[in-house]
């Protein structure tokens, strides 16, 4: 179960990935707005997948 959980966080956060590049590269007029918000969920998903390594180390 704990190798899913690593699986999946790793699943999210490359989701993460594309979702900040797509922010980044789209013209928007709230474009940094955009980018924070991205940029805060992908920290989130780093820290995840951090987590669920330790979990699965331990």
């Amino acid at each position: 179960m704990k190798l899913i959980q690593f699986i999946l966080a790793i699943l999210v956060t490359i989701c993460a990935i594309g979702m900040l590049y797509g922010a980044i590269t789209t013209y928007s007029p709230m474009k940094t707005f955009s980018i924070t918000i991205t940029s805060i969920i992908f920290i989130g998903c780093i820290a995840l997948v951090g987590l669920a390594y330790k979990e699965l180390k331990y």
